[in-house]
């Protein structure tokens, strides 16, 4: 040992040998990540890997060892052998092959970090010792066997532990430490293997063979040392093509997510419309039914056919909102409102619910509530009647509450709904908030649903930057918390129309009762002639029959063109429709294109006269939909299957948010 730092202390320039160090260092740290990477490739990308890693170690290798060489006092006038130099960085390369591949595989698994450790020695020895017989061409080299059998163990202990710590890279200093370590094995192994050889230059000028002078090995020690940062170039060029392949992988997989979301979501409206039509009939039809004549028995036949299609209405609804959440294609439409009122109203259409089951349904309102809030009114209307509607239907005995207060902050308001109905277990109340999720399978045998309520709550109360909460005891009930951010308004205007769109959800949804049997005397005496437009004659059997018989004068078009022509033709016999029940998907011409038509003739031809009132049916229940009707130049829109009560209200012209949805009461 101690001859060894003689030989480093005082035969060698330490200014070089802190170059070869600092150039060995670099080298193993480049090789790690390289040999870290290999651990991940397979097949062959792995072979490229491969290759890299050899390539970049072994020149790390070969410029420490040749620029620990030039740092060594000696004088060779006759140079080195190129050709055993250029052997002694092939041989590096090629036992670097094994040693790379034993080093990917310590990286995944700690029993390789011996044969690893011991490749890397091989590789590293073999190399130092062909470059050093190099030096033969000019010098007589005497070996102290001890020596070389030292360094080759000091290296092999060195080389184990960097390959032992390689294998554990969850810790921080993994790498790091694995490439110091294997680089003072590369130092150990060099500097005692210069302590075992002597080098005498020859004195005769005759002897030994022409050889490569210095500068020649300075140039090749450069060349070594760009051959190391050109593997870094590598490797780094190698992440970025790696990198963009991923990204542009992520793309691809975020492309076919949003198309396969957009699939669904075209699949779940289209799956709505073809439900919802003939649910139009056999709803509308049993409304029919139950004006005709009927025993007790068997009214409460049709009562229960009823109930049950509408029960089908809700779950359509439930699942279409579910997916327009799930694919974000929810716009919010806020507007300035009185969430005292709104409140009321659910009250309102809930009480009839309540009452059923012997509930008592109460409301509170805080006095210091702003008058007006800001906030989309239909979305808050559906979070209140799924969660009143929750716990009516979990409640028997008892009360539901609804409590509404202001937040902590000046625009947060908070609502609550309380029951004392069965109560939620503390191990699913998390679980509560998870699409067709409910408390367990017997909730769901028992009451029914399919636990997408609570989740469409959560999600548009997150929508529009608030969250639900809640908090249960078993036998004793629930309470929901919803908080939301509702901005003060000190000055609003509510429009005529507002909470249209949100009524007609809530009627379909919580009303599955049907109307009271009908005469001509309930219609409005001023509405007398109406055309019905719809492609389907079912349908327009069932408008028919909803209207009370001998109040109006119907006619019909089976599309769009004909609605035109009848309106027209109408017109000029001085006998104008009064409203037009407007079907919107149809052959020849839709309702949209059929509506923009009669607007644009109305215009032009009777400027001063108030337009024919059109009323949309669809079975396209989403807000966009509804929109591109208005947008068309539709008074009105009702989602299909109808309800004798919302038409009835279409054609009375009652659409003022207050009287609609009394009517509902």
């Amino acid at each position: 040992m101690l001859t060894a730092y003689t030989c480093l202390v005082e035969e060698h320039d330490w200014r070089l040998v802190a170059a070869a160090l600092a150039i060995c260092i670099v080298g193993c740290v480049i090789s790690t990540a390289l040999w870290e990477k290999l651990a991940r490739k397979k097949g062959s990308q792995r072979a490229v890997w491969v290759g890299l890693a050899a390539f970049t170690a072994a020149a790390s290798i070969w410029a420490t060892h040749f620029i620990a060489m030039l740092a060594y006092d000696v004088r060779l006038e006759r140079g080195i052998s190129f050709p055993l130099t250029a052997l002694s960085f092939a041989v590096a390369v090629v036992l670097m092959v094994p040693a790379s591949l034993a080093l990917g595989l310590a990286r995944r698994n700690l029993l390789w970090a011996a044969p690893a450790g011991a490749t890397f020695t091989v590789a590293v020895a073999a190399m130092h010792y062909t470059g050093m017989a190099a030096y033969q061409t000019g010098a007589w080299l005497l070996w102290d066997l001890r020596y070389v059998a030292a360094s080759v163990i000091a290296g092999s202990v060195l080389s184990v532990a960097g390959a032992a710590l390689f294998a554990y890279p969850h810790l921080w200093f993994a790498r790091l430490g694995a490439a110091s370590l294997l680089a003072l094995s590369i130092a150990a192994l060099h500097f005692t293997g210069m302590s075992a050889v002597t080098i005498t230059p020859f004195l005769d000028p005759l002897q030994g063979k022409a050889g490569l002078g210095g500068d020649w090995l300075v140039g090749a020690t450069i060349a070594a040392v760009f051959a190391v940062l050109s593997g870094a170039a590598a490797a780094l060029w190698q992440d970025r093509v790696e990198l963009e392949r991923r990204t542009q992988e992520m793309r691809k997989a975020r492309d076919e997510a949003e198309a396969a979301t957009r699939a669904k979501s075209f699949f779940l409206a289209k799956m709505s419309h073809e439900l919802r039509t003939p649910l139009n009939g056999v709803l509308g039809l049993t409304q029919a039914l139950n004006d005709t004549p009927l025993r007790d028995d068997q009214r409460e036949l049709v009562a229960t056919i009823f109930a049950s299609g509408h029960a089908l209405v809700a779950i359509v609804n439930d699942i279409l909102d579910a997916a327009r959440i799930n694919a974000k294609g929810i716009v919010l439409d806020p507007a300035p409102f009185r969430i005292d009122a709104l409140v009321d109203d659910v009250v309102r259409l809930m009480a009839g619910q309540a009452q059923a089951k012997g509930l008592r349904l109460e409301a509170t309102t805080s006095p210091d509530l702003p008058a007006f809030v800001l906030g989309d009114t239909a979305r808050i209307r559906q979070i209140l009647l799924n969660l009143v509607g929750n716990a009516i239907k979990f409640t028997e005995v008892g009360v539901v509450r609804i409590d509404l207060r202001q937040g902590s902050g000046r625009d947060t308001v908070v609502l609550t709904v309380s029951d004392t109905g069965i109560g939620i277990p503390a191990d699913k109340q998390a679980a509560i908030f998870a699409p067709f999720a409910q408390a367990d399978d017997s909730t769901t045998r028992r009451f029914g649903g399919t636990g997408l309520g609570l989740t469409i709550c959560r999600e548009l109360a997150r929508l529009m930057g608030g969250n639900v909460e809640v908090e249960s005891t078993p036998d004793s009930g629930t309470t929901f918390r919803v908080r939301l951010p509702l901005p003060q308004v000190e000055q609003a205007s509510i429009p005529q129309n507002a909470g249209r769109d949100a009524a007609c959800d809530a009627r379909d949804t919580h009303s599955p009762k049907l109307s009271e049997p009908v005469s001509a005397t309930d219609a409005p005496a001023r509405i007398k002639r109406v055309l019905v437009v719809d492609d389907m004659r079912l349908n327009r059997i069932v408008v028919r029959r909803l209207l009370p018989a001998g109040s109006f004068e119907i006619e019909e078009a089976e599309n769009g063109q004909l609605a035109c022509n009848a309106v027209a033709q109408a017109r000029v016999e001085g006998r104008p429709f009064d409203v037009i029940l407007m079907d919107v998907s149809m052959p020849v011409m839709d309702g949209l294109a059929a509506t923009a038509a009669i607007r644009d003739a109305e215009r032009l031809l009777i400027p001063d006269n108030a337009p024919v009132r059109i009323v949309g049916l669809t079975a396209h229940a989403a807000p966009e939909d509804q929109a591109r009707c208005r947008a068309a130049g539709m008074d009105e829109v009702l989602t299909k299957p109808v309800h004798r009560d919302g038409l009835l209200d279409a054609l009375g012209d009652r659409v003022s948010h207050v009287a609609y949805e009394t009517d509902l009461a």
